[in-house]
């Protein structure tokens, strides 16, 4: 069987000419492969998808969306472009592109698109996004709800209403609030994924900078410890917070992910550690090695803590 040569990254998607193909090193056998469609004498169109990250790649998604008109990114892909976490293991291969259309089009030919076609979509539940039409965040809540456990779905949900720090992120507000995803849920009740996306709002917080701290929040809930309090203060005025705490008996935990491995980074960490315990606090400090044991061990020791300072009743 002879194997079709690849199309270069150039042409996925576009529409193109033989010259523009010939330069490419695409020979004329080539553009009659059945993924290449011949518009006109010398024109032709790339029936493939751009293989591509929505997070990295954002000019191609605006080309591809131009030459389907009437289409938006939506699911796990408008996740992408809304850096949501969706807790979706990482298969070897890309992503399959998520596109929503209400109409018919020619997007099921399409290798590497999953295609959705909604029966019925709201004036304000398409946005733009930075010149991409995507699904707005509450949109896109309910549509991870129908294809990420509930767990995934609180990170991403905590993602979205979190307030962005104005340090490292352009934007200043977040993406919604609780209330919005509550009110676009109910306003929704037969759409697939509501019974999820109910539960998971039960525990949608705002403070959590990271899924990490989230999966960390949960897992403490999961084992009957009373829930912490998220971006708890040293003090009162105190310009120093910790991820999750117990302001009552002075626990702070702080989840280190990669960001906290520069020097400058530890150096920040460790002048805000000795505030907190100069003020009388614990610091218990979290890594992915607590993540990867779902903080088993660290529950533990957070549970004789608490239990020690009569947060709770000792077992």
């Amino acid at each position: 069987m002879r194997i079709r040569r690849p199309l270069p990254p150039p042409l996925l998607g576009k529409t193109f000419t033989r010259q523009e193909a010939r330069a490419l090193g695409i020979s004329d056998r080539r553009l009659r492969a059945p993924d290449i469609e011949r518009i006109s004498r010398g024109v032709y169109r790339c029936l493939q998808a751009p293989v591509l990250s929505p997070e990295e790649d954002t000019d191609q998604l605006r080309s591809f969306q131009r030459m389907v008109p009437g289409t938006w990114y939506s699911h796990t892909t408008a996740a992408g472009l809304y850096h949501l976490p969706t807790g979706e293991r990482k298969l070897v291969g890309p992503s399959p592109i998520h596109i929503s259309a209400l109409y018919s089009t020619s997007l099921a030919k399409l290798p590497n698109a999953v295609v959705h076609r909604p029966m019925k979509v709201g004036d304000t539940e398409v946005i733009d996004l930075d010149g991409i039409q995507v699904s707005s965040p509450e949109r896109t809540f309910l549509e991870l709800a129908v294809i990420i456990p509930v767990p995934a779905l609180n990170a991403a949900g905590d993602q979205l209403v979190r307030i962005p720090k104005k340090a490292y992120e352009p934007r200043g507000l977040p993406w919604t609030s609780i209330n919005a995803l509550r009110d676009f849920v109910s306003a929704h009740p037969h759409t697939p994924g509501v019974p999820a996306a109910r539960e998971a709002l039960r525990l949608i917080r705002v403070g959590a900078d990271s899924a990490p701290e989230t999966q960390l929040r949960l897992a403490i809930i999961d084992m009957g410890l009373p829930e912490p309090v998220l971006q708890v203060s040293a003090w009162p005025g105190c310009r120093y917070t910790a991820d999750l705490g117990y302001p009552e008996v002075k626990i702070a935990l702080q989840y280190e992910g990669v960001h906290h491995f520069t020097p400058e980074q530890q150096a920040a960490d460790q002048r805000r550690n000795a505030a907190f315990e100069a003020a009388g606090w614990t610091v218990i400090m979290v890594n992915r090695v607590d993540l990867r044991q779902n903080f088993g061990l660290l529950i533990r020791r957070l549970a004789q803590l608490l239990a020690a300072r009569g947060a709770i009743a000792r077992s």
